[in-house]
């Protein structure tokens, strides 16, 4: 209508609110159902979580189909913050990424990790005034610790958030690094399961694994998938019940730590 008013909308918590696919790695693209209550999940506490506030400005790197965007555009939102959009063409030139980075005094950067190495072995970091940046997010990928560590070292005093989690749930754990890892240390925790959340390893026998041990790790909570679109049988085969809960099997090997921390392990299926 000509009316400047909003056009009247009626929905419910449990609406879809997007479809991602996955990528197909381990079989036919799989499009991932994501309520408006889970997604509203998952910013709330980023934002919380992130410290992020209406002066900031976070980048959006990551394309619309990843979902690393859920972060970039709402979470910026929800807090009044600005978001960056990088154009995708830098993406192939870590100057020019280095150099926008710079120029538009981003404050909240969030990436694979080979994109912040890609920026680190030939951007120059070292060499620009990125005085506004101070917050690095990562996930999507293990971050080699010699490259973190360069990474920390050439850029410090910033916080450096390593996030976990399938597209099924955007991100289930989370760890921030507040050390520089060691020279004989292998790994990086991706954390604990994220406030909210239920978290489980479910040991080769099918049962929980209590303490420290390995399982497959599964999630339940407002973070999960509705389901994937028009695949039942597919959808089916990756929920597990438990205790008057329903959880997704990430499909990943985790190793639980005798402090609770979590550590990435590898695929089942691979």
């Amino acid at each position: 209508t000509d009316s400047p008013a909003p056009a009247g909308l009626t929905g419910a918590a449990e609406d879809t609110a997007y479809i991602l696919f996955t990528s197909g790695s381990t079989g036919t693209p799989k499009g991932v159902t994501i309520s408006h209550r889970s997604s509203l999940y998952f910013v709330r506490w980023a934002a919380d979580y992130a410290g992020l506030g209406e002066g900031d400005r976070c980048s959006n790197h990551a394309p619309l189909f990843f979902d690393l965007s859920i972060f970039d555009i709402y979470a910026s939102m929800l807090v009044g913050g600005a978001v960056i959009i990088v154009p995708p063409a830098y993406s192939a030139f870590p100057r020019s990424l280095a150099n926008y980075i710079e120029e538009q005094k981003i404050s909240v950067w969030y990436s694979v990790p080979s994109t912040l190495m890609d920026l680190l072995q030939t951007g120059e970091l070292g060499e620009r005034d990125l005085g506004s940046l101070r917050v690095i997010v990562f996930a999507g990928e293990v971050f080699p610790l010699g490259h973190l560590r360069q990474l920390m070292e050439t850029l410090p005093g910033r916080r450096y958030l390593n996030l976990y989690g399938p597209t099924e749930t955007n991100v289930c754990t989370a760890h921030e690094v507040t050390e520089l890892p060691g020279e004989g240390q292998r790994e990086i925790p991706i954390g604990q399961v994220c406030e909210g959340l239920e978290g489980m390893l479910l040991g080769e026998d099918g049962q929980p694994v209590r303490g420290p041990g390995e399982g497959e790790l599964l999630i339940a909570g407002p973070a999960v998938m509705q389901g994937y679109w028009a695949m039942t049988e597919e959808t089916a085969a990756v929920m597990h019940e438990h205790a008057g809960s329903t959880y997704y099997r990430t499909g990943d090997l985790v190793r639980r730590a005798d402090d609770g921390e979590l550590y990435f392990v590898g695929r089942l299926d691979s």
